[in-house]
């Protein structure tokens, strides 16, 4: 009985060690458990980490990029800022030559309606006293016109002793001017005359020179192989009052007397 007793109670013990071993195995296995949990707790809190990390590296490139486009954004606001001030001071400067333009033109147009004014006050005036002094010449004309008629036509051309050639045969002779008996045609006016001289060639050449007073104004010259031939010339002169004109022959052995065809003529133009 004793040796049941004590088998039972080994067997009870054995159990019971048994049982303390699968406590054991069980708390070993429970330990396990943890530690495994542990290991995917710090498998967790890595890959949480790595998580982490690859956040700042996303926060610090968002970071960068945001600082980048800030940059680019300040660059773009400063090129705008400098283009406005830029057109700014061209609009400015482009509506300040305009003005200046406008004002120098609206100066000319000023000046312009200044001198047309003046211009046409001066022309009202000068207009006004040239009729003024037409008027009054019409009216010295109109009084004096008999007074200051001179004309003559003579005919002839004798040599005098004195060389002068005398056109001695008076067809007109308005005023008295001219002499026949010696050639000389004497300005009662000053004023500009003109004067036609004709003479009958017999043959060959002739030289003819005109005086106003003692003073050699011009030459005739005439050349011709026809017999009863005749050379014309015309002039103008500028007299004073008691100038003489006169024609003196230098070549004169083929000029030939002709009551019809050798002509001395002259008149007044303008009395002055």
């Amino acid at each position: 009985m004793l040796d049941k007793d004590a088998a039972e109670a080994k067997l009870k013990a054995l159990e019971a060690h048994m049982l303390d071993k699968d406590t054991a195995e069980a708390k070993l296995k429970a330990l396990e458990a943890r530690i495994l949990d542990k290991d995917t707790a710090e498998a967790k809190l890595k890959a949480l980490e790595a998580r982490m990390l690859d956040k700042d590296t996303a926060e610090a490139k968002l970071k960068a990029m945001e600082a980048c486009i800030l940059d680019k954004l300040d660059t773009a606001e400063a090129k705008l800022k400098a283009l406005e001030a830029r057109m700014l001071d061209t609009a400015e400067l482009k509506l300040k030559t305009l003005e200046a333009h406008m004002l120098e033109k609206a100066t000319a147009e000023a000046k312009l309606v200044v001198q047309t004014d003046t211009l046409f006050a001066y022309m009202e005036r000068r207009t006004t006293l040239l009729l003024q002094m037409l008027k009054e010449r019409v009216d010295k004309l109109d009084v004096g016109a008999d007074k200051h008629k001179v004309m003559f036509t003579a005919t002839g051309g004798d040599i005098k002793k004195d060389d002068k050639l005398v056109f001695d045969v008076v067809h007109t002779n308005v005023g008295n001017a001219y002499n026949s008996s010696t050639g000389i045609f004497t300005a009662p006016y000053k004023g500009v005359y003109f004067f036609t001289l004709t003479c009958d060639i017999n043959y060959g050449m002739i030289e003819l020179h005109v005086f106003k007073s003692s003073e050699l104004m011009m030459k005739f010259y005439d050349n011709t192989e026809q017999k009863g031939h005749s050379g014309t010339n015309s002039w103008m002169l500028r007299l004073d009052k008691e100038d003489k004109v006169y024609v003196k022959p230098v070549l004169n052995q083929n000029l030939q007397r002709h009551d019809k065809h050798s002509v001395f003529s002259g008149f007044l133009v303008e009395p002055m």
